[in-house]
């Protein structure tokens, strides 16, 4: 399991949202895209684009949780792991709010939140680990 590199469809589209001197790489950085069209926009169309890349197989959604505005948000995730079933979205967020961003996400039975990045990695890991055993994903 490696970062994917994103398509350079990918990187265009993205780059639509992002300031000029904000460089579009992977990890995609949300923080300088929410002020073009705000946070619920752009994390929906990051997501979808990320994950209708042929070179992207799953996405690590990491998020502070200090901030409530990101709870209006998070409805974005399942709907947008509900249409790419074969592509896994992992969470982990931090902050104060944890517990209740988790119980919201885990609700949905669509994604994993992790109390740590090592924790989500690892669980990537062990899928795509099955994924080459079994030629599929299964969450």
């Amino acid at each position: 399991m490696e970062l994917a590199e994103l398509s350079s469809k990918t990187v265009a589209r993205i780059a639509e949202l992002a300031p000029s001197w904000l460089a579009v790489t992977n990890p995609v950085d949300l923080g300088g895209l929410i002020f073009s069209i705000g946070l619920k926009q752009v994390l929906e169309r990051v997501m979808n684009t990320l994950l209708a890349d042929p070179q992207v197989d799953a996405v690590l959604f990491v998020g502070p949780s200090g901030h409530k505005d990101l709870f209006g948000c998070l409805d974005i995730i399942p709907e947008v792991a509900r249409r790419f079933q074969d592509k896994p979205i992992v969470s982990w967020l931090y902050g104060p709010h944890y517990h209740e961003f988790e119980a919201q996400l885990e609700s949905t039975d669509t994604t994993a939140v992790f109390p740590t990045c090592e924790r989500a990695i690892r669980a990537l890991s062990r899928l795509w680990r099955y994924r080459e055993s079994t030629g599929r994903f299964a969450l």
